[in-house]
């Protein structure tokens, strides 16, 4: 999407703190929603200092709905493609599937995806022995 939105926008991308090929550093804050989404805000203010269009998918899906709480100035539009709010959905089962899928992620970060990959309904199962496939990256578009 980017590549098609680069010859009318400009088009940041990125890997938000700590998580993808974005490295951890020793005092880094945590990578909580509060805290990307003002990243996020950042970003904004560097590039163009007004509201932006926004992809993100996932986690960048939440990131982009605090942006949207805490900066509304800042998002012109936004597409906010599956963010995981599984706890907004009246489905006591699936909360149960979730709370364990993330009570394991500590322990054990790649089966802890395994499980976020088959609770998603991804139409992909990943087998004890498999390595999921990559997931895409959240990412920002200005303008």
């Amino acid at each position: 999407m980017a590549h098609e939105l680069a010859g009318r926008f400009t088009v940041v991308t990125h890997d938000p703190r700590g998580i993808g090929a974005s490295r951890a550093v020793p005092g880094m804050a945590a990578p909580t929603p509060e805290v990307l989404a003002e990243d996020l805000a950042a970003l904004v203010d560097r590039f163009t200092g007004g509201p932006a269009l926004f992809v993100g998918t996932s986690g960048g899906a939440v990131t982009l709905l605090e942006l949207g709480r805490r900066h509304p100035e800042m998002v012109g539009r936004a597409v906010l493609h599956e963010p995981p709010l599984v706890s907004l959905l009246d489905d006591a089962d699936l909360a149960a599937r979730a709370a364990a899928a993330f009570s394991v992620a500590e322990v054990d970060p790649q089966r802890a995806v395994r499980e976020f990959f088959d609770l998603s309904g991804a139409a992909h199962r990943t087998g004890p022995d498999q390595t999921p496939p990559p997931t895409p990256r959240p990412s920002a578009a200005c303008r």
